[in-house]
C-alpha cells in the first residue's frame, strides 16, 4: 500500500481534513472539538521542541515525551485523555481510505497508556446540605419572619436545594425545566415538566435526542415546589416559560450555579459547593443503602452501569471502616 502525501504534511495542517472526517463520521460535536484539541496541542509541543512533526517522522518516543510533559504540567488524567484521542486520530492515519502509514508503522503501538490515580470526587458531608437548605426559613435559625412571611426567593431556592438533593440533576436539566400553568398532562410537548398531582410526582427532565427522563419528587421537595407555585403564580414574571423565575424572568444555568453557591456561603460551608456534587450526593446515598447498581443507573438516567463504579469505592471503604469498627483491632 502506497501512502498518500498526508504522510509528510505537518500535523498541525491536517486539523482540518481531520474534523471534515469526524463529520462525515457523525461525530458529536464534543468529541470533534476534543480530538482537534488534542492534534493541535501536540503540534504545538512538537514546534516548541523544534522536532519533526509530520505522521512519517513522528515517533513512539516523541508521543511518550509528550503525554510525559502534559502529566507533569497538569494531571495524569489529562495525559490520558489525550492519549485516548490520538488513538483515534492514528486509527485515521493508518485507515485504508487516508493510508498515510502503514498499520504496522502506527507509532500509538509502542506508546504505553498514561496511568493516574482516580481523583476523589467531592460529596456533601453528614449535614451540609440540610445546612443549606436552613437557609431559606430563617426561622430556623431563630431569625424573625417578616410581616410577609418568607422571601420569594427563599421559597424558591428551597425547591431548587430539595430537587437537586432528591434527583442529582445536572445543572443545565436543572436550569431548563419548564412550567405552564394548567398544564397537566405528560404528553404535553415540553410545555411543562412537573407534575404533582400524579399518585407518584414526577419532575420530567429532557435529554439531548429528543428522550426524557423522569424522577421522583419525594414528598418534602413536592411541598416545597408546591409552595413555591403558588409564590410564583404572583410574580411579575408568572408566564415566563422557565419553572424557576428571578426579577428579570428566567433564570439560567449560571443563576443557578451562583444561587447554590451563595447558599452554601450562608451555611458556612467555606469549601467550593456546585452542583455536580448533589449527583454523587445522591448516588452515594444509594450505594450506601445497598441499592442494586442497575437500579442505580436506572434512576440517575445512565444506560451504562459502569457509571455506577465511579462512585462505588468510596461509599465500599466507608463500608469496610464500619465493619473494622466492630472488630477489637486496637490492643486492650
Amino acid at each position: 500500500m502506497s501512502r498518500t502525501s498526508t504522510a509528510t504534511t505537518p500535523l498541525g495542517k491536517l486539523d482540518r481534513s481531520w474534523k471534515r472526517y469526524l463529520r462525515a463520521e457523525g461525530k458529536s460535536e464534543t468529541t470533534s472539538r476534543n480530538y482537534l484539541l488534542t492534534l493541535r496541542h501536540f503540534a504545538a509541543w512538537l514546534a516548541t521542541e523544534d522536532l519533526a512533526d509530520t505522521p512519517a517522522e513522528i515517533t513512539s518516543g516523541d508521543i511518550t515525551d509528550w503525554l510525559l510533559d502534559v502529566a507533569d504540567r497538569t494531571s495524569g488524567s489529562n495525559a490520558a485523555f489525550h492519549y485516548r484521542n490520538l488513538g483515534a486520530l492514528y486509527m485515521w492515519l493508518t485507515s485504508s481510505q487516508e493510508r498515510a502509514l502503514l498499520r504496522s508503522e502506527n507509532p500509538m503501538i509502542d506508546v504505553t497508556a498514561p496511568r493516574f490515580a482516580e481523583p476523589v470526587r467531592a460529596t456533601f458531608d453528614d449535614g451540609e446540605v440540610k445546612a443549606m437548605i436552613d437557609t431559606c426559613n430563617p426561622s430556623r435559625k431563630g431569625q424573625r419572619r417578616s410581616r410577609s412571611g418568607r422571601r420569594f426567593l427563599d421559597v424558591r431556592d428551597e425547591a431548587v436545594l430539595r430537587l437537586f438533593s432528591t434527583t442529582g440533576m445536572r445543572l443545565g436539566g436543572m436550569a431548563g425545566l419548564r412550567y405552564r400553568e394548567g398544564v397537566h398532562d405528560l404528553d404535553n410537548d415540553g410545555a411543562n415538566d412537573l407534575f404533582l398531582d400524579r399518585a407518584q410526582p414526577l419532575v420530567r427532565l429532557r435529554l439531548k435526542g429528543g428522550e426524557t427522563h423522569f424522577y421522583p419528587v419525594w414528598p418534602k421537595a413536592s411541598a416545597a415546589l408546591d409552595l413555591y407555585l403558588r409564590e410564583r403564580a404572583t410574580r411579575t414574571h408568572a408566564d415566563d416559560p422557565a419553572l424557576w423565575i428571578g426579577g428579570q424572568g428566567g433564570l439560567g444555568a449560571q443563576a443557578v450555579h451562583y444561587m447554590i453557591k451563595r447558599r452554601a456561603e450562608r451555611a458556612g460551608i467555606e469549601r467550593r459547593v456546585h452542583s455536580h456534587m448533589f449527583r454523587r450526593e445522591v448516588t452515594k446515598q444509594l450505594l450506601d443503602g445497598d441499592t442494586d447498581r442497575a437500579e442505580i443507573a436506572q434512576y440517575m438516567g445512565w444506560k451504562d452501569v459502569r457509571h455506577v463504579a465511579l462512585y462505588a469505592s468510596e461509599s465500599e471503604q466507608r463500608r469496610a471502616w464500619a465493619s473494622a469498627a466492630k472488630v477489637p483491632l486496637e490492643a486492650a
